[in-house]
C-alpha cells in the first residue's frame, strides 16, 4: 500500500512491482515509508522460474510455440466417450473428439443429431443400433475424419431388405472426412435419398462385403458429388450414380 506524510506519498506494506508490457508481477516486496525492507524476484508472477511454461505444457502436452496456435476448445475436450446406454447420448460433452456407440444402443430413438459436436474426429457405431431413426444426417463436421457403422444398424429389416422412402442418408460439408465404412445389412430398408456431397478429403467408401448379399440401401439411388478423383467406392450392389 501507500502512506502520506508531509504532502508526499510513500510505498508502505506489502506490494508488487508490475511489468507494464506484460501485466505480470516481477517482484514482491515489503516497504516501510518508501524503503524496501525485503523482497523476492518473480517470474511471470511465479516464485520459481519456468513454472508458467510448465503449466502451459501440462495443460495440453504442447510446447509454448504450439500452444499459441492450438484451438482453445481442445484443452477441455474429452478424447473418447463410449455410449453403452441410449440415455448417455443426451449427456455427451460438446467438445468430444471420438464417439463410440456400443452395439444394441438407441433402438427406441426416432432421430439422431450429432451435428452440434463440432470437435468430432471419429464416429463408430456398433451392430444393431438405431433401428427407428429415419434420417442419418452429418452436416458441417469440419474435423470429422472417420465414420464406421456395424451391421444391421439403422434398419428394421435385419438380414433382408424393404422399401421405406421416408428414410434417407446424407453426409455433406465434412471437409476432412477420409473414410466411410458400413457393414452388412445396415440401412437395408433405407430407400430415400443417399447423398455424399462436398467431402473433399474422402478417399474410400466401403458398404457391405464383396461376394455377400449385404442389402445396404437396396432401393436407393446412390449419388456422390464432388471432385474426389482418387475416391475408391466398394459396394456389392449394381446401381451407383456419380457426378463430378
Amino acid at each position: 500500500g501507500y502512506c502520506f506524510e508531509d504532502g508526499s506519498i510513500f510505498r508502505n506494506g506489502t506490494g508488487y512491482l508490475i511489468d507494464e508490457s506484460s501485466g505480470a508481477a516481477i517482484r514482491e516486496s515489503e516497504w516501510d515509508h518508501g524503503i524496501e525492507i525485503k523482497g523476492d524476484d518473480l517470474y511471470e508472477g511465479w516464485y520459481e522460474k519456468g513454472i508458467q511454461d510448465s503449466i502451459r505444457n501440462v495443460i495440453n502436452n504442447l510446447s509454448q510455440e504450439n500452444m499459441q496456435t492450438e484451438d482453445p476448445s481442445s484443452f477441455f475436450a474429452q478424447n473418447k466417450i463410449e455410449v453403452i446406454r441410449s440415455e448417455q447420448l443426451h449427456e455427451i460433452d460438446i467438445n468430444i473428439t471420438d464417439l463410440v456407440v456400443a452395439s444394441n444402443c438407441g433402438n427406441h430413438l426416432s432421430s439422431l443429431n450429432l451435428n452440434s459436436y463440432s470437435c468430432l474426429k471419429s464416429i463408430e457405431i456398433g451392430d444393431n443400433c438405431f433401428f427407428s431413426v429415419k434420417s442419418f444426417n452429418l452436416n458441417g463436421l469440419k474435423k470429422l475424419k472417420r465414420l464406421k457403422i456395424g451391421n444391421c444398424s439403422f434398419t428394421q429389416s435385419k438380414y433382408c431388405y424393404k422399401e421405406d422412402y421416408s428414410k434417407s442418408f446424407h453426409i455433406v460439408n465434412c471437409d476432412k472426412l477420409e473414410s466411410i465404412t458400413i457393414d452388412e445389412y445396415s440401412f437395408s430398408d433405407c430407400s430415400g435419398q443417399f447423398e455424399l456431397r462436398n467431402l473433399n478429403s474422402l478417399k474410400s467408401i466401403r458398404i457391405g462385403s464383396i461376394g455377400k448379399h449385404s442389402n445396404n440401401f437396396f432401393f436407393s439411388s446412390l449419388v456422390v458429388r464432388g471432385r474426389n478423383a482418387d475416391l475408391l467406392l466398394i459396394m456389392y450392389r449394381p446401381s451407383t450414380t456419380s457426378d463430378s
